[in-house]
């Protein structure tokens, strides 16, 4: 009988319709299987190339939660900045009255995620740049909670694709079992 070579550095679900009715036999790993257990275990290959992209995918998201924790914590900085001043004035030299370690612990953060620091005057800021800050923290801080959801859709959809295959090689040798032992049984062992 015909085989059809399985490469396992690429699994991939077989279906008798891509490979025509004709061939019956496959080579998986150097031994010759049938149609069903071929599928099966290319089923059970990929749900293990999926697993192993989970925590790539994990550590992404938590990376992206925790720059999206710094830029909460500027943006309250920034809050309580603007807050401290009176805006009514239309003084926007006027500067903060809040802790200026605060605003340094704002500025390292802003550093590390590579957003512009603010500029600060005898460790305190104005509030023109306060505003404007505040503004380019909310957007950046939008595109992370976007790009967050986009990686934990992206983690969803992989665990949804891991577990259906491994569902598919259950039934297939769930299949397979209760075959063979209808066999048996009909054969009266």
């Amino acid at each position: 009988m015909a085989t059809m070579p399985i490469q396992t550095s690429y699994s991939q679900i077989l279906d008798e319709n891509v490979y025509g009715t004709k061939m019956r036999h496959y080579t998986f790993d150097g031994e010759n299987v049938d149609h069903s257990l071929a599928l099966a275990l290319a089923s059970i290959q990929q749900s293990e190339a999926i697993e192993s992209l989970l925590p790539v995918y994990q550590a992404s998201i938590d990376n992206r939660q925790g720059k999206v924790a710094a830029l909460a914590e500027v943006l309250a900085t920034l809050a309580e900045a603007i807050g401290s001043m009176d805006a009514t004035d239309n003084d926007t030299s006027k500067k903060s009255s809040i802790d200026s370690g605060k605003l340094t612990r704002a500025n390292v953060l802003l550093k590390k995620y590579g957003i512009e620091e603010m500029s600060l005057s005898g460790g305190q800021v104005t509030y023109k740049v306060a505003y404007y800050k505040q503004s380019d923290i909310q957007t950046a801080l939008d595109t992370e909670n976007n790009d967050l959801q986009q990686d934990m859709n992206q983690i969803q959809s992989l665990v949804n694709k891991r577990d259906n295959a491994f569902s598919v090689a259950n039934k297939v040798l769930s299949k397979e079992n209760k075959t063979a032992q209808d066999t048996i049984a009909a054969l009266g062992y």
